[in-house]
């Protein structure tokens, strides 16, 4: 565990730095990278994006839509 705690506690200090730099701009990112993507997936699995689409996110496994983006 202790083996990767530095890539985790740089990957922290970057994201600190880059929010006190220009909050509006970091938290934009944040939206667009990861909770967009996230909500159009559960818009699919639950049919908001059409029937085929709800068909293409009930054939892919829990582990998929979990670890991957589904498209």
């Amino acid at each position: 565990m202790l083996l990767f705690s530095n890539a985790a506690k740089e990957g922290y200090r970057g994201d600190y730095e880059s929010f006190s730099e220009n909050k509006a701009e970091f938290l934009w990112k944040q939206a667009k990278y990861t909770y967009i993507p996230k909500l159009l997936v559960m818009a699919a699995g639950i049919g908001l994006l059409g029937s085929q689409q709800k068909a293409i996110m009930e054939g892919a496994s829990e582990y998929d839509k979990t670890n991957y983006f589904v498209i």
